[in-house]
């Protein structure tokens, strides 16, 4: 239930919004009528229809006031029966009736209104111009007109001799506009790395006049910013000292930058047709006193646009008071004596209000005219009838400044009654007339060339070890093995030793201490016990053989061994690569990424010897840069393109200096759909023109709808986008960032939907949504739309709540209801599109993109290997459910000054109540949606039928009418 009247107060909430550029209250109502009805009409039904609406009966006494020949009689007694009521439906009646009788204000004669529709009537062409040519078979008659009077002015010279005129350039001044009214002009920006920047925007009004203009910084990072837009007025005349203008605040390595601010130094400002502007972001330093911001920096912009006001132009015409004298003038020969010479300029004068340069503003000449008589150009006039009004001195007689020479006259002269053709009794020749209703749409697509990035190729190294036997030094025979088993042999040598020895019958030996204390081998003579010391001879000894590892390792990684920079191979089994520069530079290089052990430690027994080791194998893994190029811009793009500048650098080796490019991308500006137009019967200027408001109101009605139905009731915001991504892989010739058509005409269009989806299985929910690619995004926004959509389908509510919980693809429910003619046509594109190597995510952004959902917030690189050189590079989007609510954002976040965030960090939550209520609709362009309009108007004369046999039994509502 509180879903229900968070969603009902909403719908009054924009209905209160669009009532700001309605026209009248009937508009007010219909518009809150509307957007309330489909929530509301759910819990209508009979018979229960009466537990919600008090006084509900399907039969109430008003239906019988269809086709009753005596309304009047039916009225009269309503309005008598009202007379003492206090029900609202009474209290409507009467204030109709008070609102028809109240008095109006009085229109006299010579009200403007009055006045100028006589004017019409009495002389329509003198209004309008000729109108026969817009009509065939007129009646045409030819009318007498009044005569009149008009302003003549004439040159009258007062004597012969010298005499002097002048040229003085008048002009008119131009004003022209180098930006659209109203938006924001794009002044430049100043990047700290690929992610974070400083931006400058300039305000277009023409008509500003106070020698200001308006400018607005903004400063974010990868997740934004912590403080938002900032607007500064800025004199046009320049600025001659360093100003600090506000404080910003990016978000910069994981915090908000603190202090940070923008400052102007000195600039030039708007001369001519360009506003020039020195601005600097940045910490700031202190001055002296430990106070005073004295430099802000290191980020410095050098702004320049075209001038918002436009540049001026001034029309080249000249009040020439020597036309006469230059072409003699009928009254004899006039010899120029000097000039034309400057007497006024160069000098800068107000046009129109606008400062206005001239390198001379009045020319001066010098005439000799003794023969003939003073010209006279007035003497025509007079002998006409005119009469002289008035007489003023133009020029004086050069030598005599007291002395007028040249008179400027000013006559009214009478003109001559005439006539005038009236059209009538025509009948108006229609013709059918082409007119657009939106341009040709147009988006940026890209294609990727670029050295092969091989990622991930695995090697094996494995040990072997070989075990030797061999002799100690001195030995004379082995090494000999016994006869033992495998693996358990003994192995021997045979060595001389120098040994003590005793002859029979002497026994020994053994040592004994001699005089003088010396331990030596003796003999003893068992009979006598004397000691003697013991000769020596040599003895052949057996002793142990010595064993001998040798290790040879099979090493599978060699090659790619080798293409790692010298001194980045980390040993085996450590998986962190070594970071830093790389000496030199090698462009066909490898970086190790991964180093297991696979063969764990164990004891072998090799040659009859146990051979222990820690790791007798290891698995590893590289990322290399290879020269082998790649490209997929030989792959299909949607619609008609053109390249668009050259191709771009968007990875370098900085081993090299300077670096070397090695991934370049290209970009396209392709035309995704053509121009739309409507044919539209066009019967000449007496017809009233078609009413343009028929696609704004029902893109008002639509915008109603929307924001009700899909308020995100945890955060309390409409028009809300989700997080779309697509990714290039630098590694393969698949671009998954690629659309899903085959070209322009997609078949995924309001027209499919609509012919599909609306008549053969009643949708509830309008056909200008495209819920089902948006179930895995956001399923709190369409869970009631698909509801009402398919319901009665058995499955369906556990296979969305499946979507929702992660446990089945998109791709699988959208199989699953391929029951429904237009979720084919989806699972179609799809077939056609040749994304299907593709994550799914990366699928479901292509067909959003091809239905014009979805905003472009550019690329970044996602992934980085190889010594730092990018792997992936992943594209964002912002896209929205209907395209109504992708415009709504475009245009409302310009108006409002909402970022989108970045590419990383994208901003997609469209907007708060407030910031709804403050959205100005009809300054929004929705011609992209009209066109969305024109091709499914209804068909006015079986509306009509449809209705009229509807109207006895659903007249004053009956229920669900």
């Amino acid at each position: 239930m509180q879903k229900l009247i968070a969603r009902i107060v909403l719908f009054c909430v924009l209905a209160n919004q669009t009532i700001v550029y309605a026209q009248s209250p009937r508009d007010e109502a219909a518009a809150a009528a509307a957007s309330a009805n489909i929530t509301i009409q759910g819990f209508v039904s009979t018979p229960s229809a009466g537990a919600v609406v008090p006084g509900l009966t399907s039969a109430p006494p008003e239906t019988g006031y269809y086709g009753n020949p005596s309304l009047s009689t039916l009225s009269n007694a309503r309005v008598s029966a009202c007379a003492s009521s206090t029900d609202p439906a009474c209290q409507a009646v009467s204030s109709g009736i008070s609102s028809a009788v109240a008095p109006k204000p009085p229109l006299g004669p010579y009200d403007p209104a009055i006045a100028g529709v006589r004017d019409i009537a009495n002389d329509p062409g003198s209004i309008l111009g000729d109108l026969t040519p817009y009509y065939a078979g007129c009646t045409t008659s030819t009318v007498p007109t009044a005569g009149g009077f008009e302003t003549r002015k004439c040159d009258r010279y007062a004597a012969l001799g010298m005499l002097r005129c002048s040229k003085k350039l008048t002009g008119e001044v131009t004003r022209g506009t180098s930006c659209t009214p109203g938006t924001w002009i794009n002044a430049g920006r100043v990047e700290r790395n690929p992610f974070d920047e400083m931006l400058v925007q300039a305000y277009c009004d023409p008509t500003r006049s106070d020698g200001m203009q308006t400018y607005r910084f903004y400063a974010h990072g990868g997740r934004d910013s912590c403080i938002g837009w900032q607007t500064r007025d800025l004199p046009v005349s320049g600025v001659s000292a360093f100003q600090v203008l506000a404080p910003l605040s990016p978000h910069w390595e994981g915090r908000c930058v603190n202090p940070f601010y923008v400052a102007v130094a000195p600039s030039p400002g708007c001369s001519g047709s360009n506003c020039d502007f020195t601005f600097k972001f940045g910490e700031p330093t202190l001055g002296t006193d430990g106070t005073t911001i004295v430099d802000v920096g290191p980020f410095v912009l050098n702004s320049s646009i075209p001038r918002p006001n436009g540049a001026v132009t001034v029309a080249d015409t000249w009040d020439n008071g020597c036309a006469s004298l230059e072409a003699n003038g009928g009254f004899g020969a006039c010899t120029r004596l000097s000039g034309p010479s400057c007497v006024e300029g160069p000098s800068t004068k107000k046009i129109q209000g606008q400062d206005v340069f001239a390198a001379c503003w009045e020319y001066q000449s010098t005439y000799d005219c003794s023969g003939g008589s003073p010209p006279n150009e007035c003497a025509p006039l007079a002998a006409k009838g005119c009469t002289l009004q008035s007489s003023a001195c133009r020029e004086a007689v050069p030598d005599n400044p007291t002395l007028c020479g040249i008179f400027q006259d000013t006559y009214q002269c009478p003109t001559s009654a005439g006539s005038t053709t009236v059209v009538s009794n025509c009948s108006p020749t229609c013709a059918e007339v082409t007119k657009p209703i939106s341009p040709a749409l147009y988006n940026t697509q890209s294609c990727y060339s670029y050295l092969e990035r091989n990622l991930g190729q695995t090697c094996q190294k494995s040990l072997d070890v070989a075990v030797t036997w061999t002799c100690p030094a001195g030995s004379t025979a082995g090494p000999t093995r016994d006869d033992a088993p495998p693996g358990s042999g003994t192995w021997t040598c045979v060595q001389p030793q120098q040994k003590p020895y005793c002859d029979p019958p002497l026994t020994g030996p053994t040592t004994a201490l001699l005089p003088p204390s010396t331990l030596q081998d003796v003999c003893t003579d068992p009979a006598s016990g004397a000691v003697t010391v013991a000769p020596i001879r040599a003895v052949d000894v057996v002793v142990p053989a010595i064993a001998v590892e040798a290790e040879n390792w099979a090493n599978g990684c060699a090659g790619l061994e080798a293409r790692v920079p010298p001194g980045k191979l980390p040993p085996d089994g450590v998986d962190t690569p070594i970071r830093g520069p790389v000496a030199g530079g090698v462009l066909n290089k490898c970086e190790r990424k991964t180093s297991a052990c696979t063969v764990p430690a164990e004891t072998r027994v090799i040659n009859d010897h146990p051979v222990t080791r820690s790791c007798w194998g290891f698995g590893n893994s590289f990322d290399c840069l290879d020269l082998s190029k790649l490209s997929d811009c030989a792959n299909p793009r949607v619609g008609e393109c053109t390249q668009s500048g050259e191709p771009a650098c968007i990875d370098s080796d900085a081993s090299f200096t300077p670096p070397i490019c090695t991934a370049w991308r290209t970009d396209f500006n392709c035309k995704v759909r053509d121009a739309v137009f409507s044919t539209v019967k066009d019967c000449g200027p007496e017809q009233p023109p078609a009413d343009e408001d028929f696609a704004r109101t029902v893109a008002f009605m639509e915008a109603g709808r929307e924001a009700g139905r899909y308020l995100d009731p945890a955060t309390m915001r409409v028009f809300k986008g989700a997080d779309n991504r697509c990714d290039k892989r630098l590694w393969g010739l698949v671009n998954c960032c690629n659309q899903a058509g085959s070209g322009s005409g997609s078949l995924l269009n309001n027209a499919s939907v609509a012919s599909t989806a609306t008549t053969l299985y009643k949708a509830a929910f309008s056909t200008y949504t495209h819920d089902a690619l948006f179930v895995a995004d956001a399923p709190e926004w369409v869970m009631s739309a698909f509801e009402s959509l398919a319901g009665g389908f058995s499955g369906f509510n556990s296979a969305l709540a499946g979507v929702a919980a992660g446990d089945i693809s998109v791709m699988s429910f959208l199989s699953s209801l391929s029951v429904f003619a237009w979720i084919a046509i989806i699972m179609a594109i799809i077939q056609w599109s040749g994304i299907l190597d593709c994550p799914e995510s990366s699928q479901v952004t292509a067909m959003k993109r091809e239905a014009r959902l979805c905003v472009d917030l550019g690329e970044y690189c996602s992934s980085n290997s190889i010594f730092g050189s990018c792997t992936k590079r992943t594209r964002t989007f912002c896209c929205f459910n209907s395209r109504l609510s992708r415009i709504i954002n475009e245009q409302g976040r310009a108006q409002l000054g909402t970022p989108w965030g970045s590419a990383q960090s994208p901003r997609c939550d469209g907007f708060t109540i407030d910031e709804l209520q403050r959205l100005n609709f009809a300054a929004m362009d929705l011609t992209e949606f009209y066109a969305d309009i024109v091709p499914t108007m209804p068909n006015l004369p079986a509306a009509i039928a449809n209705q009229t046999s509807r109207a006895p039994s659903c007249y004053f509502g009956n229920g669900k009418c």
